[in-house]
């Protein structure tokens, strides 16, 4: 994750589709404004169903960024562009490997898109 100059307006979750399993997220207000274009690796480890060849999840990322005209409402502007050059990106494995699941930051509110682990990445 590379932060934009807001990093305490991102908020994100990994669920299992299967049986909408939280599995890890972070909350607005999590990253303080300390993380402000920072980059960081989180390690979130992910526990498949043994039946399921592929296990499905879904990542969900956002931004409560308000508005600038009228505060009292969330615009979101995603994690990249106006406001720093953030992204994100979604690894099976580790970072080295190379192995990117998903990635972006030109969003606006909310971006979800669903996953597939590969088996061979997925602890039992």
């Amino acid at each position: 994750m590379k932060f934009d100059n807001y990093p305490d307006d991102l908020y994100w979750k990994l669920e299992s589709v299967t049986d909408s399993v939280i599995l890890a997220q972070r909350h607005v207000g999590w990253y303080s404004k300390r993380f402000k274009l920072m980059t960081i690796v989180e390690k979130i480890p992910v526990f498949g169903d043994s039946s399921n060849i592929n296990p499905q999840y879904r990542f969900t990322i956002g931004d409560s960024h308000p508005c600038v005209d009228d505060p009292t409402k969330i615009c979101g502007d995603g994690i990249c562009c106006e406001y720093g050059n953030g992204k994100f990106e979604l690894f099976a494995g580790a970072v080295e490997d190379g192995k990117i699941l998903t990635s972006g930051g030109d969003y606006d509110l909310v971006h979800s898109v669903l996953i597939t682990i590969p088996r061979s990445e997925v602890s039992l």
